[in-house]
C-alpha cells in the first residue's frame, strides 16, 4: 500500500480568500433506506443529527445567524431545506437553491474560499475540504454516531485540543460565537496551524507536486508487477 497525496485536497490547499463577512454551514443527509454499506450517517440517526443542528443555530445570536449561508445536501426525502426554514425562519440564507430544488454546484469548497468561517456538522469530505482551504473552521458531531478507528484517534484528539472539533453543538456554538468577530488569533495561531497540518498530512497528504508523486507511485506499482511476473 502506498500513501499518496489526495489530488482534490492538494488543489484546495491554502485557497482561502474571504470576500464577505458570512459563514458557510455545510449539512448532509443520507438515503432513507440503506441498500449498501456506508461510511456515513444512518437513517435512524437523522433525528438526533437534525436536533443537534437546531441546537447549534438557536444558540447563535441573531446578528450572527443572519450571516449564515446554509448549504444543504441533495434532497433524499428528509426535507432538509424545509427543516432549516422552520428552525431558522428567514434569518438563514439557503444557497444552491433554484426553482425549489437543491443544486450540486457551486460545490462547498467554492463557498469556503470566499466566506469568513465554516461550520461542518458531520464527518464527511467537507471538513477535509475546509481544513485544506484553510478557512477558520468549527466542526462538531456526535461521536457515538461518527466513530473513529483507534489508529486515527490521536489526530482527532488533536483537533479537539485545538478547539476545531467538538463533541456537541453547545460547546461548538459557544466557541464559534466567541471567535467570529476576529478568528485569526485563534486560527492562524502557530499551534492551531500545526494541528491542522498534522491532521491533513496524516490522512490526505496535500502536496503541490501531487502529480509527480502519483507518477512515482504508479511507476513503482508497475515495476513491482513486472518483477513479480518475471519471477513466475
Amino acid at each position: 500500500m502506498r500513501f499518496i497525496p489526495s489530488n482534490k485536497i492538494s488543489g484546495l490547499f491554502n485557497t482561502h480568500k474571504p470576500q464577505n463577512n458570512n459563514f458557510i454551514f455545510v449539512g448532509t443527509v443520507t438515503h432513507r433506506y440503506v441498500y449498501t454499506l456506508l461510511s456515513a450517517i444512518f437513517p435512524e440517526d437523522i433525528e438526533k443529527y437534525y436536533n443537534d443542528k437546531r441546537i447549534f443555530l438557536e444558540l447563535l445570536p441573531i446578528s450572527l445567524l443572519e450571516k449564515c449561508l446554509y448549504k444543504p445536501y441533495v434532497e433524499l426525502g428528509w426535507r432538509e431545506v424545509d427543516y432549516i426554514r422552520t428552525i431558522a425562519g428567514g434569518q438563514v440564507k439557503l444557497v444552491n437553491q433554484e426553482d425549489g430544488h437543491t443544486n450540486t454546484f457551486p460545490l462547498s469548497p467554492e463557498w469556503m474560499k470566499k466566506c469568513k468561517m465554516a461550520v461542518v456538522d458531520y464527518a464527511g469530505s467537507s471538513y477535509f475540504e475546509a481544513l485544506a482551504v484553510n478557512i477558520p473552521t468549527v466542526l462538531y458531531w456526535d461521536h457515538d454516531i461518527y466513530q473513529v478507528l483507534p489508529e486515527f484517534e490521536p489526530q482527532f484528539q488533536a483537533l479537539r485540543d485545538a478547539a476545531i472539533l467538538f463533541r456537541d453543538p453547545e460547546s461548538a456554538a459557544k466557541h464559534f460565537t466567541n471567535v467570529y468577530d476576529d478568528p485569526n488569533p485563534w486560527w492562524l495561531n502557530e499551534d492551531t496551524q500545526a494541528v491542522r497540518m498534522y491532521f491533513l498530512n496524516s490522512i490526505t497528504k496535500p502536496s503541490e507536486n501531487w502529480m509527480h508523486e502519483w507518477a512515482i507511485a504508479l511507476k513503482g506499482v508497475l515495476h513491482e508487477a513486472q518483477h513479480t511476473s518475471d519471477r513466475k
